[in-house]
């Protein structure tokens, strides 16, 4: 009983001793360092996936925005314009006078049934000086035409270039002439481009060559001796058109 007693009382002092000498070599101050690290671990890593710090970034939804509806032409079209133009002379040998350039004005009403084509008629003015046997005069060249316009782009383009041809009826005036007017047939080639400012307005700009044999033969003036001229001119000018 005495030895038992002994053994327990000498492993109960080991222990103790082993206890002591641990306790001894640790520095003041580790446990507080180790609960600290242990704290700072706990709050930096958040269990989960919650990070209440976090501003979290939502897509917003995409709505398509509703398209502006693209208004179409009125189909067909019609049209009403004014115009200025210039006018230069080309004489022809046959021609007994001599006109100097000058500049007028023309009326135009047109229908364009299909994207591609328009008819137009038209009217036109244009006034110059003449001359024949060294005595000054005045002329005035006019036609009154019926004309395609062929054009190169859509009807819903802003620009639109076109190609023209055209027949009709073409006069000339002049003091410088034995009787009264030269009147015969003619025609028109040449091309222009429409501006649309809006979808009823247009602005444009052309030249046309013209062509035109007019004589005498229609004067009532039998007296009077045969007159006969080609007329052979350039016309170059801008217009203004309503689209209806």
């Amino acid at each position: 009983m005495n030895r038992a007693f002994t053994i327990a009382f000498i492993a109960l002092t080991g222990a103790t001793f082993s206890a002591s000498a641990l306790a001894a070599d640790v520095p003041p101050g580790a446990d507080d360092a180790t609960a600290s690290t242990d704290t700072v671990l706990a709050m930096s890593r958040p269990p989960g996936r919650y990070y209440p710090g976090r501003r979290v970034y939502r897509y917003p939804r995409y709505v398509a925005r509703p398209r502006r509806a693209v208004e179409a032409p009125r189909r067909p079209q019609f049209e009403v314009g004014l115009g200025v133009h210039g006018t230069s002379v080309i004489n022809d040998g046959d021609n007994y006078g001599s006109i100097a350039t000058g500049g007028g004005f023309e009326l135009m009403l047109g229908w364009r049934p299909i994207s591609a084509f328009a008819l137009d008629m038209s009217l036109w003015l244009s006034f110059h000086d003449a001359n024949r046997d060294y005595s000054s005069a005045n002329a005035t060249l006019g036609a009154l035409s019926v004309d395609g316009r062929f054009f190169l782009t859509d009807w819903n383009q802003r620009l639109q270039p076109y190609l023209q041809v055209g027949i009709g009826a073409y006069a000339m005036e002049s003091d410088a002439f034995y009787s009264d007017s030269l009147g015969g047939p003619g025609f028109n080639l040449g091309g222009g481009i429409d501006f649309y400012l809006t979808r009823n307005i247009s602005i444009g700009g052309k030249l046309l060559y013209r062509g035109a044999w007019v004589d005498n033969t229609d004067s009532s003036y039998y007296d009077d001796p045969y007159e006969s001229a080609f007329l052979s001119s350039f016309q170059y000018g801008g217009d203004v058109k309503f689209h209806f």
